[in-house]
């Protein structure tokens, strides 16, 4: 299924929802069908479902929508219990006989019923209600009655609520010969609570005064205490909203969450908008259930105040932050980061170790740079001319060697993947049934469980046993073509990237050759010739010519987008940093830019030439093609420093044509020109030998000690000593 355009478009099957955007990023969603929430889109919250884009609701609805184990209270004016969007998760009305519209309004942000296709959802699409009605008539106004709280709130606790939800800011009115201080709420709260041995979670309002907190409200109990949540409200902008009460005289704000222009339920099977910190406290008392739902289902016992803590934790790992008057800055929730926190580790993967190149670039950040040494002579050990043709126009064929030191490498003569074995023999061939898997083959990846991946530009990509049968093939349009050559990442994912029209894509294959996600591009018509490349942690780099670099997230979202015109594959250093070369027409340069790890610029060097991967060693040293300043005609290779400065330069070695260094773990680098193949001493680039007259794949390191090279017209070599 292909993403569409920018923010709208939704596509439902069986409740799980495909969310595009922007430039077409593939996520995944689940959606309740509820009739009165408008499309969605979590980059871009607006409508009547707002607040529950803001705060990524969809994403984390993946994980848990709910259950009635775990009884929420809440403590308010009033409720119609009759709505229709409400009955079927009240659990029960335990005293109060108002239908007011502000506990109604509470009640549907934390638990109308969800997925029911009739009004909307709540934070919890299933949830067990237990509601107290504090409200009462003075002077034509409704207050919250103190005493009736109270009351409330001790039957809730004993009555076994993991989660009691107080909307009324601070006490007043009727507190008639109750300590009118922190005191009391203390005594309440923790003492009181504590002693009939039950562990709740009370998130509580910090009011609307845009004041700071007064001693009266129990929300300025939360700094002091880990059970206790205190609420701000944001307006759709991120922005503390103008009434919140905010301030740390006496506390501190815990989380702040959506609270302006709220929709809602309210009486007579209605439904509307209410402002309030009060709908952002039920915005954290649904979370604080999504929570101990999910905990549940996982087999996890939470205490309150580790809920809490995922709550902070996940809103600080969400990044967005409200200020207020005094400067402090209060973490926004959100569902989706703070319910990742709970889902388990996921099982490593085998250790690529075995393999020992198994990608273009030798590992998923394409650097070069092996763990193992490569020959110290020119010495061919063997030489298998029997299959040639192992190049064909400007994408390049390079061998990788899969566990056992089997090489891998496709031939573009014949259409076909050659399995060799250490001592040059072959020792199977794969084609499509007797057919050509196509030509301008890529350049094939292993993953750690030793499955070999290739594509052809002819829409096929395999997935091949070690033992030479097919696991799986997928195809796409057979015009959109597919070069370069895909990676494994350690999540056993693998990306390739692809072109058709003006349209170029990365694409996500999970190991069982069905779609993970795509991201597509209307630019990039050299896409094809540029590797993706994965960063130790997790985050994607792919090159789309006209369009820039990405970076994306593991779910495909958009991290960072650098808009130079890329001209090459990404690679990652050890430390983080990216390196990518781009052309710069108004300078009429190609240019070696060094980007930090959030797509700020480090770096950059001009002169690098095109097409060529640099690659990079263990201690930063980036060597690449580049040409003479004074004379383009000239073509040199280059050693740059970590710093972008230049450490030394070679021009003895002739034309590099499409070929990427290979560094041995003692930094001899090894480099294939139109004269044929060197290994230079990466300290100041001398040549420490070269096999002169072959030409001129990328090479590779194997285990052994062996290097690999494949060359257009004479087979493959293994050089050893």
């Amino acid at each position: 299924m292909k993403p569409g355009s920018r923010r709208k478009i939704v596509v439902l099957t069986s409740s799980v929802v495909f969310i595009f955007s922007a430039i077409t990023v593939f996520a995944i969603a689940l959606l309740p069908n509820d009739s009165k929430f408008d499309s969605w889109a979590e980059d871009n919250p607006q409508g009547n479902n707002w607040g529950q884009e803001f705060i990524k609701l969809p994403s984390a609805w993946a994980l848990a929508t709910g259950s009635s184990t775990y009884p929420i209270a809440v403590v308010d004016d009033g409720f119609d219990i009759d709505h229709k969007d409400l009955k079927d998760n009240i659990k029960e009305l335990v005293f109060g006989y108002l239908k007011r519209s502000h506990g109604t309004h509470v009640a549907g942000i934390i638990g109308a019923k969800g997925n029911n296709r009739q009004g909307v959802a709540g934070t919890m699409w299933d949830v067990g209600l237990n509601l107290y009605g504090a409200g009462f008539f003075q002077d034509g106004e409704i207050y919250i009655d103190s005493l009736s709280s109270i009351l409330g709130m001790k039957h809730a606790i004993l009555h076994n609520a993991r989660i009691l939800n107080y909307s009324a800011g601070a006490t007043f009115k009727t507190l008639e010969g109750v300590k009118k201080d922190e005191d009391f709420w203390k005594e309440l709260l923790l003492e009181w609570a504590q002693e009939k041995n039950k562990d709740v979670l009370f998130v509580i309002s910090t009011g609307n005064d845009f004041q700071s907190f007064i001693k009266t409200s129990p929300a300025s109990l939360s700094k002091e205490y880990n059970n206790v949540i205190s609420v701000a409200a944001i307006d759709q902008n991120g922005n503390l909203a103008n009434f919140s009460t905010w301030g740390s005289n006496y506390g501190e704000v815990t989380v702040a969450a959506p609270g302006v222009d709220i929709f809602s339920t309210l009486p007579g099977d209605t439904y509307g908008n209410m402002s309030g910190t009060s709908m952002a406290a039920s915005f954290v008392s649904g979370l604080a259930g999504l929570i101990w739902s999910r905990a549940e289902e996982l087999g996890k016992t939470l205490t309150a105040a580790e809920v809490k803590q995922l709550i902070v934790d996940g809103a600080k790992k969400g990044g967005k932050y409200a200020q207020g008057p005094d400067g402090k800055k209060i973490p926004i929730i959100n569902a989706y980061e703070s319910l990742k926190l709970l889902e388990p580790e996921p099982e490593p993967p085998p250790s690529s170790a075995s393999v020992a190149w198994p990608a273009f670039g030798h590992d998923a950040t394409r650097s070069g740079q092996s763990e193992y040494n490569g020959p110290q002579t020119n010495n061919i050990k063997w030489n298998n001319n029997s299959i040639t043709g192992w190049w064909s126009q400007a994408f390049g064929i390079a061998p990788v060697i899969g566990k056992g030191d089997v090489a891998y490498i496709g031939n573009e003569a014949n259409g076909k993947l050659y399995a060799i074995n250490p001592d040059g023999t072959v020792k199977w061939i794969f084609s499509d049934n007797g057919n050509p898997l196509g030509v301008n083959l890529s350049m094939p990846a292993v993953g750690a469980d030793g499955i070999i991946y290739i594509g052809s530009n002819t829409g096929r990509f395999y997935a091949i046993n070690s033992d030479g049968t097919q696991k799986w093939k997928y195809s796409l349009d057979p015009v959109r073509q597919i070069g370069g050559s895909p990676v494994v990442g350690n999540d056993g994912m693998v990306y390739f990237n692809t072109i058709y029209s003006s349209i170029s894509s990365l694409y996500v294959l999970n190991s069982d050759g069905t779609v993970k996600w795509t991201f597509d591009v209307k630019k990039g018509s050299y896409t094809r010739t540029a590797n993706p490349a994965i960063g130790a942690d997790g985050t994607i780099y792919a090159s789309f010519w006209e369009d820039g670099l990405y970076a994306l997230n593991p779910d495909g979202t958009v991290k960072w987008k650098n808009n130079e015109m890329t001209v090459g594959s990404p690679l990652v250093g050890t430390d983080g940093t990216i390196y990518v070369i781009i052309s710069r027409y108004t300078e009429w340069a190609n240019i070696l830019l060094a980007l930090n790890p959030d797509g700020t610029k480090k770096w950059e060097y001009k002169g690098v030439d095109l097409w060529i991967k640099p690659a990079i060693s263990k201690d930063g040293i980036i060597f690449a093609k580049g040409r003479d300043a004074n004379d383009q005609y000239v073509v040199e290779f280059w050693a740059i420093k970590s710093n972008g400065a230049l450490k030394w330069k070679n021009t003895e070695i002739g034309y590099v044509y499409f070929s990427t260094p290979a560094i041995g773990a003692d930094g001899l680098v090894y480099i294939a020109t139109i004269k044929g193949l060197y290994a230079l001493n990466s300290a100041d680039g001398t040549i420490k030998w070269k096999k002169e007259g072959l030409c001129c794949s990328s090479p590779a390191i194997a285990s052994n000690g062996l290097l690999y090279y494949g060359t257009y017209d004479k087979g493959i070599y293994g050089f050893g000593d």
